[in-house]
């Protein structure tokens, strides 16, 4: 006789049954549920039984008898479902996490009530099942309800397993089992199996869409609050891998070497990778292409470019402030937690970035769960200072190690680029290494490649020496013979080569075999040759243009460059721009990259013109004092041209031929390079230029700001900055510089619409853009032609509207990108409620709106103004802190009015904060908060404050809402009716206005007494 088919309905629903119990088997630790499979719903029981007699022991008795219609809810579901389960392990799942749970959160109070308050809640849509077990036990249809249902449970089970197991915060975790017990109403089930799943599907679709706005917001506010600005990481990445796309195929062999390949994998063996090589072989351009294999695998990317150039690149700070930023991104429970804890508080400490970096890893590898990857990739490390590499080296082996530790958790997988250091060697040494000199091999094949491709691409220009492309393949071999794995020298080789003049093809071959194969020696070469016909002061030029390169603040621009060249030596009435030309003398050495700056090719020329055997050598010191003098001559400049009564024909000139292109940067960083540059002592003759340039910029400032030479009221005392002592003999300048550094702590914005009196150093930055402004806005201009103007808006586009707070300086092309930038830098706004839990406000408008809307009831009392007795007498209220004795008549004051004054103040600060705790108390009554998180940093491996609410502001409007709340996981919102009844708003104003006429009266025998 055949067998009977199972129903497919059956089959879909045990398939459900069993894809729900894998995922909560993998979530559940083996050692947490060994067992499992035999724990009776009596063993629950028992359990819960002994947990409350231990509380009892301890004194902190809860009643778990609360929990018995659980389970005897659980039993009567269990009979429905035991026919889905038979031959399983699934069913003991239903009951057996509760033990688990249970235990683990018995030691914290309050998360153990909330924990049985969300259970008590499920158990009552569990007893529907004693008549529910027995009218739709067999129905092939109501068993999908049953599996769905099943899944359900479980899922709440691991929810709440993770949540008590990974430390989340008390607050969220209780809102969290909430809303999932919520999810546990199956009234109507006949109706609800048709719509369950549709009704699931919305259900999720809208949460995810509140939490991901939520998340927007917590990551606008954690973006600020870490001064995160990866713009330089972005033109440094674009750079580095734009020299690959446009050589295709050059890298291409790296993601098919071994250790690589086995790096690129998900499994957690070598973790931690170093890829190691001599400068110019091609590091940075490597780490990029692996960057750009990964991002079409769909992988978490966590990376950071070192670069010499760019000096925020390459400070340990500015490096674990990018990392951190990258990895809260992918993780919301950590954004939520640097959102409440961190967000609005002062600046972290390197310590404690540290430590959120680790715990922001590990919380995205957890997120993630098995089989899955996150890769963090560090280029150019060797860039750092020494000391910080060695931290930061200790820092990555210890996220590496605690990842490896965690089971169940994504791999975390490191990559460290950089040269052979003996430091990096010491920390690296027993990781897998990929040395890119082993490697010699394919970099010959891949330099071939690219050779190939840039002669090519002067086919023509070769043809005419009868080099075919044959011809030009064999030459391209040649070069990678010889440049011995270095893509630099390739590229030295390859340049000299196209821009060099030739009359044979045997004259191409035979410099490809007479070119010094090493990088000095290739530098010095091109250095003799570049310089052979300069006289002296054409050489200091040269050395000049290099010191600005290797140690400016930041890249110049080249109308930036061309600008500063022209008050290098120290006049401020200069009429003529330096010309643009000179840039390419050395274009052997120095690039122009898409955004017009110059860079050196490589580091490495950098290194070499520090050393005693270059023919152009640099002095850093020598260069700073040259930084020192062009910006304090810019500096002086501008404090003549950009006085409202400097005539506007000669200013604008000045303007359209580029002469102050370089103010923003001297602007920015005059202080910085004139203080250091004090700071090295030197007596030489520039030495004495500079103290003259800054004596003159003193005496400037002094006759705009009214300040008489030798006034010391404003330099007397200690100063913040040590280097400021060398300001002492200019006191205008002291006193601007110190208002200067103080001013990059705060957060203060200037307005302008036109020019204004020069008073202080930011009046000459405002009237520049002012008059910037007016320029770009030139179609014609007698003297320039339509080019010159096009040209001039192409230069400066980016300058026009400048962020107006103190603390920034970045350019915007209109007017509206720069109100956009600058909304970032405006405080927020909290809500005063103490229990609401909105995130803060930007406007006071935005603030304004949502008091309206969800606090219409609470009766907000203004803040009270001072009394005032008599017009003679002056408000006192800033001076509450000064003693009583100041107060007294013969201490500065002609009567006793004032002494009168203040103990009124006094009386009615006391009635004011007595009035504003009610008004919280009302608020706590009528919408009660959830309890706060206990203390728990004496437990190691179980921090509530991990995670913070979700949801907080859906849930806020909520509360408040005329309506029954419509949270989308909320079936039955009668439910949900149990609060205490509040006080009514018309009661409670009455009952503030007899506590006040209270208070008056006593406010009036106080003052008569006084009087008297």
């Amino acid at each position: 006789m055949p067998l009977r088919q199972r129903d497919p309905a059956t089959a879909k629903a045990q398939s459900a049954i069993e894809s729900a119990f894998r995922e909560i088997e993998k979530a559940v630790s083996p050692a947490d549920s060994k067992g499992f499979e035999n724990v009776s719903l009596d063993d629950v029981r028992k359990t819960a039984l002994d947990i409350e007699n231990q509380l009892a022991a301890r004194q902190s008795l809860r009643n778990m008898r609360r929990l018995e219609p659980l389970f005897s809810g659980l039993n009567y579901y269990s009979k429905a479902i035991e026919t889905l389960c038979n031959g399983t392990p699934y069913l003991s799942w239903i009951w057996a996490p509760i033990s688990i749970i249970l235990k683990i959160s018995s030691d914290y109070a309050e998360a153990f009530e909330q924990i049985i308050k969300a259970y008590s809640r499920i158990a009552e849509y569990l007893t529907r099942f004693k008549v529910l077990q027995h009218s739709f036990r067999q129905n092939p249809a109501f068993q999908q309800t049953l599996a769905v249902f099943y899944a359900d449970i479980l899922e709440f089970h691991k929810e709440a397993y993770k949540s008590v197991r990974r430390s989340y915060d008390l607050k969220r975790h209780g809102d969290q089992l909430d809303h999932e017990a919520n999810a546990y109403n199956i009234a109507e089930a006949k109706n609800m199996r048709e719509s369950l799943q549709e009704w699931r599907q919305e259900s999720l679709l809208k949460t995810n869409q509140g939490e991901k706005e939520q998340n927007d917001r917590q990551l606008q506010a954690i973006c600020s609050w870490l001064r995160a600005n990866d713009s330089d990481q972005v033109v440094i990445y674009d750079q580095v891998s734009s020299e690959a796309s446009r050589h295709p195929g050059t890298c291409s062999w790296i993601i098919s070497q071994a250790m690589i390949a086995s790096w690129l994998g998900k499994q957690s063996n070598s973790p931690i990778l170093w890829l190691q090589g001599n400068p110019g072989c091609g590091k940075s351009v490597i780490s990029t292409q692996i960057i750009n294999f990964l991002g079409t695998q769909s992988s978490i990317i966590i990376s950071h470019f070192c670069d010499s150039s760019y000096a925020s690149s390459t400070q340990y700070e500015e490096i674990l402030r990018s990392l951190l930023f990258q990895v809260v991104r992918n993780s919301g429970s950590m954004a939520a937690l640097i959102y409440g804890q961190h967000v609005g508080r002062r600046a972290a400490s390197i310590a404690i970035l540290e430590q959120l970096l680790q715990l922001a890893t590990a919380a995205v590898t957890d997120d993630l769960g098995d089989n899955q990857a996150v890769y963090m990739i560090i280029d150019g490390i060797d860039d750092m200072e020494l000391d910080k590499q060695k931290r930061f080296l200790t820092l990555l082996k210890r996220i590496s190690r605690d990842n490896l530790s965690r089971s169940h958790s994504a791999v975390c997988k490191i990559l460290v680029s950089s040269r052979s250091t003996q430091l990096i060697r010491q920390s690296l040494h027993k990781k897998v290494t990929v040395s890119l000199s082993d490697e010699k091999s394919r970099l010959t094949g891949a330099i071939a490649t690219y050779s190939e491709q840039r002669l090519k691409a002067h086919r023509s220009k070769f043809a005419e020496l009868c080099l075919r492309d044959s011809d030009l393949m064999d030459i391209a071999r040649q070069i990678a013979q010889k440049a011995d794995g270095m893509f630099l020298w390739a590229r030295l080789v390859l340049d000299y080569l196209i821009h060099n003049i030739f009359y044979s093809s045997q004259e191409v071959r035979d410099a490809v075999d007479t070119l010094p194969r090493v990088l000095a020696q290739f530098y010095e070469r091109v250095l003799t040759q570049l310089i052979t016909r300069f006289d002296a002061r054409s050489i200091n030029r040269l050395r000049t243009i290099f010191g600005w390169i290797a140690f400016g603040r930041r890249p110049l621009q080249r109308a930036e460059f061309r600008s500063a060249l022209s008050y290098c030596t120290g006049n401020t009435s200069v009429e003529e721009l330096t010309p643009s030309h000179i840039f390419d003398m050395c274009s052997t050495l120095v690039e122009e990259r898409s955004d017009s700056s110059l860079w050196f090719i490589h580091v490495s020329v950098k290194e070499y013109l520090q050393t005693y055997e270059s023919v152009v050598r640099l002095d850093p010191n020598r260069a700073y004092l040259e930084h020192a003098i062009t910006t304090a001559t810019c500096i002086s400049s501008g404090l003549d041209v950009f006085q409202p009564d400097y005539p506007a024909h000669a200013r604008s000139k000045r303007m359209l031929r580029g002469l102050h292109a370089f103010h923003l940067f001297a602007y920015d960083h005059w202080i910085d390079c004139v203080l250091h540059a004090l700071a090295l002592g030197n007596v030489e003759r520039d030495m004495t230029q500079l103290i003259s340039i800054v004596s003159e910029v003193s005496q400037k400032l002094a006759v705009s700001a009214n300040i008489r030479i030798g006034q010391d009221g404003d330099v007397a005392g200690t100063l913040s900055e040590p280097r400021l002592e060398f300001l002492r003999p200019f006191p205008p300048l002291l006193s601007v510089a110190r208002a200067f550094i103080s001013a990059r702590t705060q957060k203060t914005a200037g307005y302008v619409d036109g020019h204004v009196k020069v008073t202080e150093l930011r009046d000459v930055l405002d009237n520049y853009q002012v008059a910037l402004r007016e320029c770009l806005a030139l179609q014609d201009y007698p003297g320039f032609s339509a080019e010159e103007l096009a040209q001039f808006r192409l230069n400066h586009r980016g300058s026009g509207y400048v962020c107006r707070f103190s603390t920034c300086s970045e350019g915007f092309e209109t007017d509206e990108q720069r109100i956009d930038h600058e909304v970032s830098h405006a405080p927020l706004l909290k809500c005063p409620i103490t229990t609401c839990q909105y995130p803060p406000f930007r406007t006071k408008q935005a603030l304004k709106r949502h008091e309206q809307v969800c606090h219409e009831h609470v009766l907000i009392i203004p803040k009270m103004k001072t009394i005032r007795r008599a017009s003679h007498i002056t408000r006192i209220d800033r001076d509450l802190e000064k003693p009583m004795a100041s107060f007294l008549p013969g201490k500065g004051t002609s009567s006793n009015h004032a002494l009168q004054d203040y103990q009124m103040q006094l009386l009615l600060k006391e009635q004011q904060d007595q009035k504003r705790p009610m008004m919280s108390r009302h608020e706590q009554e009528r919408y009660p908060a959830s309890p706060p998180p206990p203390n728990h940093d004496d437990l190691p491996g179980f921090d509530f404050d991990m995670f913070l609410p979700m949801q907080e502001a859906e849930r806020e409007e909520e509360r408040h809402s005329k309506s029954p709340p419509t949270h989308p996981y909320l079936i039955n919102p009668a439910l949900f009716s149990q609060a205490t009844n509040p006080i009514p708003a018309p009661e409670l104003e009455r009952a503030l206005k007899e506590s006040g006429k209270a208070m008056d009266e006593k406010l009036e025998q106080h003052i008569h007494v006084s009087i008297t």
